[in-house]
């Protein structure tokens, strides 16, 4: 499981704890032998569809922005560059608590393409979301 801490310079003890599930882990490799952490402008990709769109991935860390009914939206400091979103949605379905916006989070989970309302069309376009469902808090 991985903690929730809350942000600013006093960090709490928190009372959820977040593990949040993806499929095929795609990790970049350093000249030392070091994995390097995934942030999400690599899940994001450069296009409009995610380049890691049905695989698993872990530990992507960042801060809550926006909680909703069934999930929330998190953004990290960003890669500089400006053909990346640096920020996500995590679709967390309603047995996991919320977070708070200013919760610091790492996240699992299934990189996905969801399409509001399944319906497809040049009005309504995918957007690349975990989805943490399957996993417990």
């Amino acid at each position: 499981m991985l903690p929730l801490a809350g942000a600013g310079a006093a960090l709490r003890r928190p009372a959820t704890a977040w593990r949040i599930a993806l499929s095929t882990l795609l990790a970049l490799v350093l000249a030392d032998g070091a994995q390097a952490r995934q942030r999400i402008g690599d899940l994001q990709g450069r296009s409009h569809r995610s380049p890691v769109a049905d695989t698993r991935v872990d530990d992507i860390a960042g801060i809550v922005t926006a909680v909703e009914r069934d999930g929330f939206w998190m953004q990290d400091t960003g890669d500089d560059d400006p053909l990346s979103s640096d920020a996500i949605y995590v679709f967390r379905g309603p047995r996991l608590g919320k977070p708070r916006v200013g919760d610091a989070v790492r996240v699992s989970g299934q990189v996905q393409e969801f399409r509001p309302g399944g319906a497809a069309g040049a009005h309504n376009l995918s957007t690349t979301r975990i989805d943490a469902r399957g996993s417990r808090g």
